[in-house]
């Protein structure tokens, strides 16, 4: 091939078009048997499915396993994007099932789905999981941890608060106007440290731009926005509130999470923020928005004063005596003229409120009784390699098609513990086990049965947003009349760069050669 590359002949350079989508497609095809050869001889996996636009406004599909391998490693692999001209449950489910088989993938040892929270992939009577349990009863669907986290803070903010919202809206604005782009929900944390440890530099940019530019009013809207003490204490309130989620959201997009830290985690934030819920921490935030006021010269008065002048008592007409009146003449609703010590109420307290509850809603797990089997392995529970233990058996038949033996794997949890103190890993966690245990695959094959599949278990569908975020890179917007199977390939190899620079490239081209009949043979 390097002979003919580099000869000066009419034919048979290998650099068309077709040839190149041949070579792309041998490549990606070779990076995914590696992938696939991965997978531990157990056989279990999880789907992990999301779809998103690409720069031509087409619908992609992003389809990536998660499995162990023989050493109980977990990964979550790309095996490829679909364009999807229909995205109805029905056209998704086929798909996914259709993806399944093209790449030689037993469709009953899936154990796990995992979806964001759309009614079309989530919903529990048509959705695409309902149609994958239909054909595949023990493959339990998981809503994304991580969306739900997401879900949770929008859901506390958008819908409720307006200060909040009109907050977020300008800083929103400010994103879109000096650096023409938008912020997410996931790094709303990092944006406001960036607004609070700019915030001189911005009010000057914006001061500037009153005066020059083509768009003087927008700029003159900002300023004064972000020039009011209620911005800067709205500000270093959600920043507050954001640094305790930013690093739960952070965690939540790792590949070897497992569900009891989830919910450790979970729990853990929901105690950090009730911390912040006091008077202590309000006075903080206050005299720290203060200083800031004062540095950069935004008044502070008007709020203090309006908060230390006596309200007027509330009299009733003695006509309306009968009547339930609610307000009186006089009193004051002036915007921006809110009292400063309301927003301890109204943001603070309020967030948090609101946050720790949907919290408590949206981490109440459907599938409890069945992801009990983790007490197995805890050392702080009563049910530790505790063959009694009530969720194993209920474990073991809703993953029956594995035949799990019921009296040996119960065998195996007091020669395992005891086999642990031997070791003197008195408070080993699942790792812990894990090394132990794999050192004798035949004496606790039952058991390692019931691993592979826990940590087969899917947390979140972040490595599908990872694989959306390099699609940018690959189909960028002079690249919009891309093929659908280019796109794809392409895709593998670039997100699976690890598995695509162990390809033995002379079995590359002998697959390439085998193709079809070629002008210059290749072997």
């Amino acid at each position: 091939m390097k002979f003919r590359l580099l000869s000066k002949t009419t034919y048979g350079h290998y650099t068309s078009p077709v040839i190149q989508n041949q070579l792309i497609h041998v490549i990606a095809s070779c990076t995914k048997e590696i992938i696939l050869k991965n997978i531990s001889t157990f056989g279990a996996f999880a789907v992990l499915v999301d779809e998103t636009k690409d720069s031509s406004k087409k619908k992609q599909l992003s389809f990536i396993i998660r499995f162990t391998d023989n050493n109980l490693n977990i990964h979550e692999k790309t095996l490829g994007c679909y364009h999807m001209t229909k995205c109805d449950a029905k056209s998704l489910s086929d798909a996914i099932i259709q993806m399944v088989g093209e790449n030689k993938l037993d469709i009953n040892n899936c154990v796990a789905q995992c979806y964001d929270g759309a009614s079309v992939m989530s919903g529990p009577f048509s959705g695409v999981q309902k149609r994958i349990t239909e054909l595949v009863p023990h493959a339990v669907n998981i809503h994304c941890y991580a969306h739900r986290l997401n879900l949770c803070l929008i859901n506390s903010i958008e819908d409720n608060i307006k200060l909040i919202t009109d907050f977020f809206d300008t800083v929103q604005g400010l994103y879109k106007y000096l650096m023409n782009g938008h912020t997410r929900w996931s790094y709303w944390f990092t944006s406001l440290e960036k607004v609070k440890l700019r915030y001189t530099e911005i009010r000057e940019v914006l001061t500037i731009l009153t005066t020059e530019g083509d768009q003087t009013a927008r700029a003159i809207g900002l300023l004064e926005e972000i020039s009011t003490f209620k911005f800067i204490i709205i500000l270093c309130v959600m920043k507050k509130i954001l640094k305790r989620i930013h690093c739960t959201s952070c965690e939540l997009q790792s590949k070897s999470l497992l569900l009891p830290s989830v919910m450790n985690l979970v729990n853990s934030t929901k105690e950090s923020l009730q911390n912040l819920r006091n008077d202590e921490t309000y006075k903080n935030i206050y005299e720290q928005s203060k200083q800031i006021a004062l540095r950069n010269k935004v008044r502070v008065e008007e709020y203090e004063e309006r908060n230390n002048r006596l309200k007027r008592n509330i009299s009733f007409n003695k006509n309306f005596i009968d009547y339930f009146v609610t307000s009186t003449l006089g009193k004051s609703n002036s915007k921006g003229m809110r009292a400063v010590p309301t927003l301890k109420a109204e943001v603070l307290y309020s967030i948090i409120d609101r946050f720790v509850q949907q919290l408590e809603t949206r981490f109440s797990e459907k599938n409890q009784e069945l992801f009990k089997i983790f007490q197995i392995f805890d050392y702080t529970s009563l049910y530790y390699f505790n063959p009694k233990c009530p969720s194993l058996e209920f474990f073991i038949d809703h993953y029956k098609y594995f035949e799990i033996n019921k009296i040996k794997v119960k065998s195996e949890f007091s020669s395992a513990k005891a086999l642990l103190e031997h070791k003197h890993i008195l408070r080993p966690d699942l790792e812990m086990i894990v090394d132990v245990l794999i050192e004798l695959p035949s004496s606790f094959s039952e058991t390692l049965k019931l691993m592979h599949i826990i940590k087969t278990l899917p947390i979140s569908t972040a490595s599908n947003e990872r694989f959306f975020s390099s699609m940018k890179n690959v189909k960028s917007y002079i690249c919009t009349s891309m093929g659908d199977e280019r796109l794809s390939d392409l895709m593998i190899i670039n997100v699976e760069k690890d598995e695509a620079n162990k390809i033995d490239l002379n079995k590359a081209v002998d697959d390439f050669g085998k193709m079809k009949n070629r002008r210059y043979p290749l072997f």
